[in-house]
């Protein structure tokens, strides 16, 4: 596994190498976003590690860039916010601008270790399509406007559901969950996204675990702003 460290305090740079050296992760280090930029540019990662607060160029700057790659794959690479801000309105923000979790500073070595992995699964799982619009095209009859109108009624709701899924699943509100995910089901169903589907299923089982709904709803959680981002990239094609 390849990882990007963004980090410009030395300290916590080093400390955050020393970590994931111990489990075998090669990682390359940038200590300001337009090193980073020049690095994502020339090596392939499985996943980034993103300071926010940095001189010069942010973090969210230098996220906004990388999901503006021109390769839709790199453009999805995962990335973690690194941030000293606790507030759960700052991780609303992060996960707007394309962020895919947040871990706030100083963090546990099992936290990032245990976010790394579900952010990995979901991103080796989205190599494939995240969706297919043929089936939504036979029901317009191949009339653009329409599909042009379903995507962009999903692109401005889907949003709200994430963040309400992510403070459902920091309360342990199974119901609030599982309320939500009704609502979104159809949608995904539609659009044939089949790896958000599976953590669905995994929700709506009846013997379900708690353990086993928080890792569902962790992944959908994570597989969610990717399908936005690439529906964006599609809905942009149809204008």
């Amino acid at each position: 596994m390849r990882v990007l460290l963004v980090e410009d305090n030395d300290v916590n740079r080093q400390v955050a190498q020393l970590i994931l050296a111990n489990y075998g992760v090669t990682v390359d280090a940038a200590p300001n976003g337009a090193t980073a930029l020049r690095l994502f540019g020339e090596q392939r990662y499985d996943l980034i590690l993103m300071d926010i607060q940095m001189p010069g160029m942010s973090g969210l700057e230098v996220t906004a860039q990388i999901r503006r790659h021109p390769d839709a794959v790199r453009a999805r690479t995962p990335i973690i916010a690194l941030t000293a801000n606790a507030f759960h309105e700052a991780n609303e923000k992060y996960l707007a601008v394309g962020i895919d979790d947040c871990l706030t500073k100083p963090f546990e070595e099992a936290e990032l270790l245990e976010k790394m992995s579900v952010l990995r699964q979901a991103s080796q799982q989205a190599t494939r399509p995240l969706f297919d619009l043929s089936e939504l095209y036979q029901m317009a009859h191949g009339q653009t406007n329409f599909v042009r109108s379903i995507l962009d009624s999903f692109l401005e709701n889907t949003p709200e559901v994430v963040t309400q899924l992510t403070a459902a699943s920091e309360a342990s509100d199974w119901a609030q969950v599982g309320a939500l995910v009704h609502k979104i089901k159809p949608s995904l169903k539609v659009l044939h996204a089949h790896d958000l589907l599976t953590p669905i299923r995994t929700l709506e089982a009846p013997d379900s675990l708690p353990e086993e709904s928080a890792k569902a709803t962790k992944q959908l959680i994570q597989l969610l702003p990717q399908l936005l981002r690439a529906l964006e990239q599609r809905r942009q094609k149809l204008s």
